[in-house]
């Protein structure tokens, strides 16, 4: 790692944010791995292991944000601007690619005839062949996804909420009376574990 005196930090930041991308590769990977031997579904491993091994580093960077700075804008700030690259740019980015790919595709080839093989059940592909034989898209499909962004946000509006009545009790949002503090972090962990929980209950279809 380059000594962050050397050219105004940018070296250590482009360094860090290689081997960031590398951990984040080889966690991915290798979860799936796990998730494939242990037989849990792609959306369990998911939700647990992926998105834990990739949030490593922003749990250490908003610990070390936590401790050092005066506020807690640096800490909730790396927070959720972490999850807007991970909707928006880890979303948004592929997605864009593979929109430009299937477009490019040769109409009425081999590619877009598999690709009509896997996805033609679907009543959306289906609807789309009739007004356009021989094209194809970009196709996602969902599974649990919509159950789990929902709980998701009903989460999110409550950990929200906790924040700006700790605020309003305690001036702040992270710290204060042990008590509160530590009752504060079970309280959040306990909504992880519920969400995981949930979701993986929706995805294997126990509820």
């Amino acid at each position: 790692m380059p000594p962050v005196s050397f050219g105004g930090g940018w070296p250590a930041f482009a360094v860090s944010l290689a081997f960031i991308a590398i951990m984040t590769v080889v966690v991915g990977d290798l979860a799936g791995l796990f998730g494939c031997v242990c037989g849990l579904d792609p959306g369990i491993t998911a939700i647990t292991f992926v998105a834990l091994g990739t949030s490593m580093p922003d749990l250490f960077a908003s610990k070390a944000a936590a401790t050092a700075e005066p506020s807690a804008d640096a800490c909730i700030g790396n927070v959720t601007g972490s999850n807007c690259v991970n909707v928006f740019l880890g979303l948004g980015l592929p997605w864009t690619i593979g929109a430009i790919y299937w477009s490019a595709v040769e109409k009425g080839g081999t590619i877009q005839q598999e690709w009509q093989l896997k996805y033609g059940h679907l009543p959306a592909v289906q609807d789309f062949l009739k007004t356009n034989p021989g094209e194809a898209y970009f196709v996602v499909e969902a599974g649990g996804l919509g159950f789990s962004v929902i709980i998701f946000t009903i989460f999110s509006l409550v950990c929200l909420l906790t924040l700006h009545l700790r605020r309003t009790v305690y001036g702040g949002e992270l710290g204060g009376p042990a008590p509160t503090r530590n009752a504060t972090a079970a309280f959040f962990t306990f909504l992880w574990v519920v969400y995981v929980l949930v979701s993986s209950f929706k995805i294997e279809g126990i509820i």
